[in-house]
């Protein structure tokens, strides 16, 4: 895997609720444009395209095989072993899992048997908090074991990444917390996502989360992350984040992307 110049993840966020598959893959198409290399669909419950009702995981499936006939690389954030099914039959390369297949525990084998790729976090299953030191060993503690689980499973582990942004557990109130930690995760022995959504850069940029503020706050994030030699940032700032890659990496011709 890559262990240099970051992936950029970047968040899909429909415009309003009628957005449609083709405004999406144009969406898409901007991100791509900006510098983003994996275009993220997040069905979680607090992701933009989370389904209350079970039929609209088919509007998952057609979003997927939209993005992925375009030609871009595509990556489902969703604890569900069904709808990471349903994206991989259409084209999608990765499955972002915060809980590890440890919600799900049909979502191992989906990953193993469908040789995909995975971010997962360390959250544990219901009513097994495992909390017995701090909560940085809480979530080193939490990967090891979700990380067990799927090799166990048979998925390869060149093909897990951490994810440092989700939390120690789904209510976790500072999920940004392991962003002072991200050298013990890397110590771990697999790759580091580090989340630069715009709810993470708020806590970075408290004093009114304008626009330019998390503009900044992006920046100040990569270069966190990149000194850290994280493998990603998941961001809807696209631009701002590779414009600060680009600086780092080629000063003498880097440009900033609007």
């Amino acid at each position: 895997m890559k262990t240099s110049q970051p992936e950029i993840i970047g968040i899909l966020t429909p415009d309003d609720l009628d957005s449609t598959v083709v405004s999406l893959v144009e969406e898409a198409a901007r991100l791509t444009a900006a510098g983003a290399s994996i275009i993220e669909i997040d069905t979680l419950p607090d992701g933009p395209f989370h389904a209350e009702d079970p039929d609209d995981e088919v509007d998952v499936g057609l979003l997927v095989h939209g993005l992925t006939d375009a030609g871009y690389t595509v990556a489902v954030r969703t604890t569900s072993a069904h709808i990471a099914a349903l994206a991989l039959e259409r084209g999608a390369t990765w499955i972002a899992d915060p809980s590890g297949a440890t919600l799900d525990p049909e979502m191992g084998r989906v990953l193993s048997e469908r040789g995909a790729h995975c971010m997962i976090g360390p959250w544990p299953a219901p009513g097994d908090p495992r909390r017995r030191g701090t909560e940085d060993e809480n979530y080193a503690e939490g990967i090891v074991r979700n990380a067990a689980r799927l090799l166990q499973a048979g998925v390869r582990g060149e093909r897990i990444v951490v994810d440092s942004g989700v939390g120690a557990r789904r209510d976790d109130p500072e999920p940004w917390r392991m962003l002072n930690h991200i050298d013990r995760l890397r110590r771990l022995g697999y790759p580091v996502l580090v989340d630069g959504c715009d709810r993470t850069l708020e806590t970075l940029a408290p004093d009114g989360a304008t626009d330019e503020r998390l503009d900044d706050a992006a920046v100040a994030l990569t270069l966190l992350a990149t000194g850290a030699r994280a493998w990603g940032i998941r961001t809807v700032r696209a631009g701002r984040v590779a414009g600060a890659i680009h600086r780092i990496f080629e000063p003498s011709t880097a440009r900033i992307h609007q």
